[in-house]
């Protein structure tokens, strides 16, 4: 059982298509293409699945996919520690990472298809509690920090890459009640991520997505040992957010039963 609030969600001031109407009106482009001049580029949607796949947009054809990506290389560096403390009851862990990219596979949010980036590098932080003061109750905490930018030609500043939150926050709280119940809580915060737009007059700006705090919630009960019943809340606030520039769901509350082997 799923129930949605749904939120009709429109692209650059533009109503988004269904799926069956966005298949047919790119059938229906590619068989004109077919009957004009541009064969060479019919080759290419029909001989590489990559470019393939795109949409209809103020009377062209965007594609996806790029036949002129290059393969991204990267070399990463780690160096961690774990510790437990007071027997199982507590553990932590910290994590430092460098990545280094070659030809970093972007999206370009503005061209919408996948480009090359000529360098990038990402460095940062990872860190985790894990708290078990009793065997029925449970807290985890993790938090990371990740500095990644990239740039397209040597002499380049660097760009902060998109969609990609500097600082992000997670919590998950578990309880084992009675006769077989456990319930959660998760939290998550992230900070602003950056999104490429379009505004109205269709200049590109490099938008400020927002922070956003969600919260999460599951009941489960196992039953004659092979099967668990459950009830899972997503977005349990009801918060009003964008994830890289789309409006997400409301409330969302999914049920079922598995069968557990």
């Amino acid at each position: 059982m799923r129930l949605h609030r749904h939120v009709q969600v429109q692209y650059n001031g533009f109503p988004l298509r269904d799926a069956a109407d966005a298949q047919s009106t790119l059938q229906y482009f590619i068989e004109d293409l077919y009957s004009g001049s541009n064969l060479k580029q019919v080759e290419i949607l029909k001989g590489s699945q990559s470019t393939l796949y795109g949409y209809l947009f103020m009377g062209s054809l965007i594609s996806i996919g790029n036949t002129d990506l290059e393969p991204e290389r990267s070399l990463g560096y780690e160096l961690g520690v774990e510790q437990a403390l007071l027997g199982d009851v507590l553990k932590v862990g910290l994590t430092w990472f460098r990545t280094e990219f070659d030809n970093l596979i972007i999206y370009d949010g503005f061209a919408n298809r996948y480009a090359n980036a000529n360098e990038a590098v990402a460095l940062g932080l990872e860190t985790y509690l894990k708290l078990m003061p009793r065997p029925w109750l449970r807290l985890d905490l993790a938090y990371t920090y990740t500095d990644s930018n990239y740039r397209n030609e040597d002499e380049d500043q660097w760009i902060p890459k998109e969609y990609q939150p500097r600082n992000k926050v997670s919590g998950l709280l578990t309880v084992n009640l009675p006769r077989d119940l456990t319930v959660s809580l998760r939290a998550l915060w992230q900070d602003e991520k950056i999104a490429p737009l379009y505004t109205p007059t269709w200049s590109q700006v490099r938008w400020e997505e927002p922070s956003v705090v969600t919260f999460d919630a599951a009941l489960s009960w196992t039953f004659l040992k092979e099967y668990q019943a459950y009830v899972r809340v997503e977005n349990l606030l009801d918060e009003d957010y964008t994830e890289s520039a789309h409006v997400m769901p409301g409330r969302s509350v999914f049920g079922g039963v598995r069968l557990i082997f």
